[in-house]
């Protein structure tokens, strides 16, 4: 999708026919050692090892992955790498030097150490015509991201999964008008998202899952339309704020479909405000959590006012029940920044089809 391998005039249908191929891939036996989640999606697999030397023969110098050791430079000299992933073990060596990097379509940077700025912004800087941009476990600063990233107006998918340091999204990335996923997964510190997110109004998937400092969503999020997924979203139950997302919000995205999980918020319920999200036009939706996170809010009421449609699969969580869920997902958290580093190099391994199962 972030190539535009699957443009369609139809909102919905670029997303069902990524799934259709998939599908015929995997009954053909390209895919295997299928992962599911508990609703029975598919969210990893394994390539089969002939069909991976076969595409790693077809796209020999047009995809390419380079790890660079410590106290090294990088010098790529093909014309014709249009896909580049990089695992950089220290970012104190010279800057790397990628012929014709201002024709590279994907990068994918790994990197368990922080980022050098003037590395960082010379090699987003050059890359002005990218369409994938995914950063893993890096150590960021908001500023770097703003400096780096302005030129990439083409990009259609950002990934900044467990990036630490990075405190609130700049709000340059809301220029990226043409960006369709934006994936914030684990970003520990992350307390703050960008005001002007209703911006992008092509966005299609928003992630924000195991991002504890993350305290509201902006209420700009209301008027992106295109939105069919939306993960670890936090929604007021007890008004209509100015500046935070509330649950009558969701009332005009229409196209949110598979499971969706939010975390309810306030001192207590406005019956108004739930019956304004209309869950009963969300035909897309097979599932939806919600984690009750006040004392004051109990799950029935929740559940009658927003009145869900039969079909609707809907899973209530009480206030004891989202403590119990929090101090777990808490020690989960810390207990995956401590493996942080031991996992990398398990991560890097199927990176690239994890990015695209995602979507």
């Amino acid at each position: 999708m972030a190539q535009g391998y699957l443009n369609s005039d139809d909102n919905r249908t670029r997303e069902l026919k990524g799934e259709d191929y998939f599908k015929y891939l995997a009954t053909r036996s390209f895919f295997q050692d299928f992962e599911k989640d508990t609703s029975g999606r598919i969210i990893s697999c394994k390539m089969h090892d002939m069909v991976h030397e076969f595409v790693q023969f077809l796209t020999e110098h047009r995809f390419v992955t380079e790890v660079v050791p410590r106290n090294s430079t990088l010098d790529i000299s093909s014309k014709r790498v249009r896909h580049l992933r990089l695992v950089i073990q220290s970012w104190d060596s010279s800057p790397l030097s990628i012929c014709c990097i201002e024709k590279l379509r994907s990068l994918v940077v790994v990197s368990d150490y922080e980022t050098s700025g003037d590395a960082l912004q010379d090699l987003l800087s050059r890359s002005k015509f990218l369409r994938f941009l995914a950063f893993d476990s890096l150590h960021l600063r908001p500023k770097q991201i703003a400096g780096g990233m302005k030129n990439l107006i083409y990009l259609r998918y950002l990934s900044l999964i467990s990036c630490s340091g990075l405190e609130n999204l700049p709000e340059s990335v809301c220029e990226f008008i043409n960006l369709q996923s934006l994936n914030l997964q684990g970003c520990l510190d992350l307390t703050k998202l960008a005001v002007g997110l209703g911006k992008l109004i092509n966005l299609r998937y928003h992630c924000t899952k195991e991002c504890p400092c993350l305290s509201y969503y902006p209420k700009g999020i209301r008027h992106l339309t295109s939105l069919t997924r939306l993960s670890g979203i936090k929604m007021r139950a007890d008004q209509s704020d100015g500046d935070e997302f509330s649950i009558g919000d969701v009332e005009n995205l229409d196209l949110l479909s598979g499971n969706l999980c939010v975390e309810v918020i306030g001192d207590a319920l406005n019956w108004d405000e739930a019956n304004r999200a209309k869950l009963h036009k969300k035909i897309h939706l097979k599932r939806t959590d919600i984690w009750i996170c006040s004392p004051n809010i109990k799950k029935e009421e929740v559940f009658k006012a927003l009145n869900p449609p039969s079909t609707l699969l809907v899973e209530m969580f009480d206030y004891e029940e989202w403590l119990n869920f929090d101090c777990a997902r808490f020690m989960r958290i810390k207990v995956k920044g401590k493996m942080q580093e031991k996992m990398a190099w398990m991560k890097i391994q199927y990176l690239w089809l994890n990015y695209v199962l995602d979507f």
